[in-house]
């Protein structure tokens, strides 16, 4: 049978090398703006060129590359098949719903995202699939983990130079700051993850984790999102347990014994160090940021020209703010009650797509939100409910909810298999997971499904098995 454009090693390269970087752009623009014109950014560029690619060997020889894509999903996707079939089922359920939708245009903005991110899946299983005897998930992270280090760089670059970045008093480089604080999180434990999956040295692997830490950290902390600040405490004490954990597997693999409690101490002890290093460095970092924008913001308003001067809370009055959720709360009140109100049928099924919207454009809504939440009205589809349950109940009611919560089971379960035989894969799985869910609890305007995170996840969970099998293959070699 005639060889297809993608068996040829160079073509391939370049369409590897654009669906890598499609990944990485995408991270990255859900914290940054990185439009090039209009309706283009990085990410939907590399995605266009590698999809004329495939159609370009699609074209050139039909049948060779129709059968090796039917072999590679079938391949890749054989231990996450149920997930597949029920998000199926979610994207054909909200379609359906478009029929009794109030507002169609708005339901469907939220497939620009689910369109780019099944073909970024599809083009990325092709990649994944050729030279399947390889481990790939080590590229993933490089290319998952690189904006969390360039994008901490540059901001920092960006403050020494200007004095602040978007903000006077707190780090980032947009006005959505929880969404360039989520970036740089979600990034973060990429690079984490990596640094535990692939530096065997103990001396090497403390020395990583306490530069990466101390840069990535202090940067998230000064964001002062609170979400991700609270996230990163728990995330970070986790990630001291597991480094406990590595420090015990690599010595037992290196002696080929159980170590010692004696042959542990100095290992650990220099763990420990490492934290404590870490710990007082990024807190440096962070009390020394606070005092000099405090202190520059003050000179400022003393000068002639204050009123020109735009003034911020500092980062911890904002992340100490015991008011942070009233906003939430009141939405949410809004979002149950709705729902109390709609007919028993659609509480079954929801009103469409566009429900979790049109709420908030009811009059009544409009004032309670006026005099408690904005203090002013706001445009018509402006306020979401900000939890992506909320939006599938509103929208796809007990139904949608339920077909939701048996996609997030499914992780769970696929997690557990991964677990039984690769305890670093499950334990950062799980840890992007939920760190995904508790920012799309408290900020999802479209529900689940919008969230690339989400869709990212997947695909790690994807590359995971394809390097288990690849292990797997492995053994029976050498046996």
């Amino acid at each position: 049978m005639k060889q297809n454009l993608l068996d040829n090693k160079k073509y391939f390269y370049l369409f590897s090398s654009l669906i890598l970087l499609t990944i990485m752009f995408v991270i990255t623009e859900v914290g940054l703006n990185l439009k090039i014109y209009s309706f283009f950014t990085p990410y939907k560029v590399t995605l266009l060129i590698a999809g004329l690619m495939f159609l370009i060997a699609l074209l050139k020889n039909p049948k060779n590359t129709f059968f090796y894509s039917v072999d590679s999903v079938k391949n890749q996707l054989k231990e996450t098949k149920v997930l597949i079939i029920f998000i199926a089922i979610y994207i054909i359920f909200d379609l359906i719903s478009l029929v009794h939708t109030n507002n169609k245009s708005v339901a469907l903005v939220k497939y620009v995202t689910i369109i780019s991110m099944l073909a970024t899946i599809f083009l990325y299983i092709l990649y994944l699939n050729k030279n399947s005897n390889s481990d790939k998930l080590n590229t993933l992270l490089v290319f998952l983990g690189t904006p969390a280090i360039v994008v901490s760089i540059y901001t920092w670059i960006y403050f020494f130079i200007h004095g602040y970045t978007y903000y006077a008093r707190r780090l980032s480089l947009i006005q959505d700051y929880n969404k360039f604080s989520m970036l740089l999180f979600f990034s973060f434990i990429a690079v984490i993850y990596l640094i535990f999956r692939v530096v065997n040295s103990l001396n090497k692997r403390n020395l990583l984790l306490a530069i990466t830490t101390i840069l990535c950290s202090s940067t998230i902390h000064l964001t002062a999102s609170r979400r991700t600040s609270k996230m990163m405490n728990v995330v970070l004490i986790l990630f001291c347990l597991y480094g406990i954990y590595d420090t015990y597997v690599k010595l037992k693999i290196k002696n080929n014994s159980k170590p010692s409690k004696k042959f542990l101490k100095k290992p650990l002890g220099k763990f420990f160090i490492t934290v404590i290093i870490t710990l007082i460095l990024s807190n440096f970092i962070i009390y020394t940021f606070n005092y000099v924008t405090t202190e520059r913001v003050e000179k400022a308003t003393q000068s002639d020209d204050a009123d020109s001067i735009p003034i911020n809370r500092g980062v911890e009055d904002i992340l100490e703010d015991s008011q942070a959720l009233d906003k939430r709360s009141t939405i949410w009140e809004i979002a149950i009650k709705s729902y109390k109100d709609y007919p028993l049928k659609n509480k079954i099924i929801g009103k469409g797509g566009s429900a979790h919207l049109d709420i908030y454009n009811q009059p009544e809504n409009q004032e309670v939100l006026n005099k408690r939440v904005y203090w002013k009205v706001l445009p018509d589809n402006t306020v979401d409910p900000h939890n992506f349950l909320l939006v599938d109940l509103l929208n796809g009611g007990i139904f949608l909810v339920g077909v939701t919560l048996i996609c997030m089971l499914t992780i769970l379960v696929l997690l557990f298999k991964i677990f039984r035989k690769s305890i670093v894969d499950a334990f950062f799985i799980f840890i992007f997971s939920i760190s995904t869910l508790g920012d799309i609890f408290i900020s999802s305007r479209n529900g689940m499904f919008d969230n690339k995170f989400i869709w990212i996840i997947l695909i790690l969970i994807i590359t995971v098995f394809n390097s288990l099998r690849h292990k797997n293959n492995l053994s029976k070699v050498i046996e």
